[in-house]
Formats: structure tokens, C-alpha cells, sequence
């Protein structure tokens, strides 16, 4: 436990992260966090970073990503041919 003063930052008001807590979150400049309420505790979450594309992908079963191809009709346009 850390006792910490809040501070004025523009019309809000700030609480300063000691470097070991945020150490032990693993956080860093930048990171994000969930902050709530749970009674009269602030409660600070952090936040995964949203997975890349290559990682995101990897867990599609390998019979989802076979699509065939879908029947449109004839272009009725400027569409590439």
C-alpha cells in the first residue's frame, strides 16, 4: 500500500503511480488501463493491448478460412472485370 496525493492536471485530477507498482503491472508510458469504482476503492486494471492481425488470425480454424467464392451476378457498373 502507497499513500498519494492527488494533483491538479487541467480540470482534472491525477494520481501519481509509484515505479515499482507499475513494474510489478508491467506498465509502462502509454499503457492503458480500466479505471472503476468498487465502493470507496479506486479500483486500476490494466488493459491488454488489442492483438495483431497475424495473432488474431492464428486462432481461425482452418475450415472457417475456407470460403468459396460467392456468386454476384453480372457487373452492372464500373466494376473491375
Amino acid at each position: 500500500m502507497s499513500i498519494q496525493s492527488l494533483s491538479k492536471w487541467g480540470s482534472s485530477l491525477a494520481v501519481r503511480l509509484p515505479a515499482a507498482f507499475a513494474k510489478q503491472m508491467r506498465l509502462g508510458e502509454g499503457s492503458k488501463v480500466e479505471i472503476a469504482i468498487d465502493g470507496k476503492r479506486l479500483v486500476v486494471v490494466a488493459v491488454d493491448d488489442e492483438p495483431d492481425a497475424k495473432s488474431f488470425f492464428a486462432g481461425v480454424k482452418a475450415s472457417q478460412a475456407q470460403h468459396g467464392l460467392v456468386a454476384t451476378g453480372r457487373p452492372r457498373g464500373k466494376e473491375i472485370r
